[in-house]
């Protein structure tokens, strides 16, 4: 196994995995830097980060098939489920990797659904908000009013942390509640986590601990292409909604797993399925 999900990480092992007609090697594989050397591009800025964050050693961090894999990994979720935080930017492309993972027998927990849970009206988080920002972002059914929210968040870095102090708590909380009752159902469950605000949230003390990253990666134009056709922005408010994010880089820096999704949605739904194909086999559904 190239990847693993055990409580108790054992020590590393060589591996060899094809991915999108790379061969990639473990550590301890002779062949290993000369499969690394294989792979399609290097972000030497990134190399190794995650690996000494969890205290692995180092990582080697390449795209091989527009599909990047770690070749040392620590797995750190507290629960038994495989859990996957995934991410990307706004309009990256990453609700198609959900919905793909979904159908190939994910178990995925929306936090964007979650958000507008514990906003909901009558929750605690709506009355913060409603106090911290003014009636103005209350609708007349009572409802959170997003566009008004949207305007002021968007443009105003103060108020997006003052938003997030109300809901990320929240939302954590949420979430993993979520996890544990996809433990319960399946002890062996993969949980997709989809989360767009992965980089911001992970800062916070208590954040979810994952068994991998990954991230959905498309150029800032390609989805500032995507936000103006698609979404009806104009191109000064789809900017605003770019900058209001984490950098292409912050994203990068952390992932375990990169899917390049400035292709066609077709592309992008395979590098999905290369990923499942790759995960443990005792950990995949099905398998």
């Amino acid at each position: 196994q190239f990847l693993r999900n055990g409580r108790t990480p054992p020590p590393v092992r060589p591996f060899r995995r094809s991915v999108g007609g790379t061969i990639v090697s473990g550590p301890a594989s002779r062949k290993g830097g000369r499969a690394l050397a294989r792979l399609a591009r290097i972000h030497p800025e990134v190399r190794g980060t995650r690996g000494q964050r969890r205290g692995s050693g180092g990582a080697e961090w390449g795209r091989a098939g527009r599909v990047a894999l770690v070749t040392r990994r620590t797995a750190a979720s507290i629960i038994c489920v495989y859990l996957i935080g995934l991410t990307g930017g706004i309009a990256s492309g990453k609700s198609v990797v959900a919905k793909r993972l979904a159908e190939l027998g994910a178990t995925v927990v929306d936090a964007d659904q979650v958000a507008r849970d514990v906003v909901a009206p009558g929750t605690p988080g709506l009355v913060a908000i409603a106090r911290r920002f003014g009636s103005g972002v209350i609708a007349a059914d009572g409802s959170l009013d997003r566009t008004s929210l949207g305007k002021l968040i968007f443009t105003d870095p103060d108020a997006r942390l003052a938003l997030n102090a109300i809901t990320h708590p929240a939302i954590r909380r949420r979430s993993a509640e979520l996890f544990v009752d996809a433990e319960r159902a399946d002890p062996h469950a993969v949980v997709i986590y989809d989360v767009p605000l992965l980089i911001e949230a992970s800062a916070e003390p208590g954040y979810h601990k994952f068994d991998l990253v990954v991230v959905v990666d498309a150029s800032s134009e390609t989805r500032l292409g995507r936000l103006v056709q698609l979404r009806g922005h104009t191109r000064e408010e789809a900017q605003q909604r770019l900058n209001s994010q984490a950098t292409d880089s912050e994203r990068l820096a952390i992932a375990d797993v990169v899917i390049d999704s400035n292709g066609t949605v077709e592309e992008t739904i395979a590098q999905a399925e290369a990923l499942w194909n790759g995960l443990p086999g005792s950990t995949r559904p099905g398998a």
